[in-house]
């Protein structure tokens, strides 16, 4: 079937604006501003891929009146991080135990670099910025993160995330 040049190019100004409402390319400041905001609207779940942590970074981000707020109300916070024993940071314990702390679930995986945050099944942000170890310096190249609002990504994703039954089996 063919379609006219006419309904192609309508289409793709149709695919250009719903990736324009529902991306966003944000830097580590634009991102905690985001983020902040989608915790805030969460209402499930928030499952943050976070290999590394720093201990500035988590004490920060614990303290966000969103997460605090988000937690209050019942929001499931999940955290997958690389097992202590792969860290040579002793911080990373101290992390791990913060947040555990804070009422947030680990969940430790082997060989992890996915960077990540899924929000109710509807929002992801993927990229190269770990969520709990952003380092404020300006960086060469800095980190960036995508910020998408699409239930169909979100869930092909997290498909081929939980392939891994490392993962599924303390996920589930």
């Amino acid at each position: 079937m063919k379609i006219g040049l006419k309904k192609a190019l309508l289409l793709k100004r149709l695919k250009e604006q719903v990736f324009k409402a529902t991306t966003k390319f944000l830097d580590s400041k634009g991102f905690d501003a985001s983020l902040g905001e989608d915790i805030k609207n969460s209402q499930e779940y928030v499952l943050i891929f976070s290999p590394y942590l720093t201990y500035t970074r988590v004490e920060n981000f614990l303290s966000w009146r969103e997460v605090k707020q988000s937690i209050e109300k019942g929001v499931r916070f999940i955290v997958a991080v690389r097992p202590a024993d792969q860290i040579k940071d002793k911080n990373h314990v101290k992390c791990i135990e913060k947040l555990k702390e804070a009422g947030m679930e680990i969940i430790e995986i082997h060989r992890l670099h996915f960077k990540s945050v899924i929000i109710d099944g509807e929002i992801i942000y993927i990229g190269s910025i770990n969520p709990l170890s952003i380092i404020d310096v300006n960086r060469i190249p800095p980190d960036y993160m995508l910020r998408f609002h699409s239930e169909a990504l979100v869930n092909e994703i997290m498909e081929s995330v939980f392939q891994k039954e490392e993962i599924k089996k303390q996920f589930t």
